[in-house]
């Protein structure tokens, strides 16, 4: 992920708006993300998730906004994937709320539900 991040800054430039359209687009990516990661296992509920695997699936965009900053202050892949986890255990009672919100109102269920 922080090698996407990167890739953005570079597409968009070195300047305070390039950084900008960057972190906008890093953003929403991620919003697009979470509505593709795998749907619940069987036996597996969003209570019961790893921290990361629960952040990453997380539709609360202020999270996805931390989320950037987050990549964006990291040197290397080892201190984005810390800066990430850090911010799972901090967040997780957000996170539960949002996976709640998002199982019941979630864009595919409404588009897309069987019946």
């Amino acid at each position: 992920m922080r090698q996407l991040a990167s890739h953005m800054h570079d597409y968009y430039g070195d300047t305070p708006r390039g950084h900008r359209n960057a972190d906008a687009s890093l953003a929403w990516h991620l919003g697009f993300f979470c509505h593709y990661r795998q749907a619940e296992e069987e036996g597996d509920n969003e209570g019961n998730l790893p921290p990361l695997e629960a952040l990453l699936r997380c539709t609360d965009v202020s999270i996805h906004a931390r989320m950037v900053e987050g990549l964006a202050v990291a040197r290397s892949d080892s201190e984005a994937l810390r800066n990430l986890m850090l911010m799972a255990r901090w967040e997780a009672n957000s996170i539960a709320a949002a996976a709640q919100t998002s199982t019941k109102n979630s864009y595919l269920s409404k588009h897309y539900s069987r019946g």
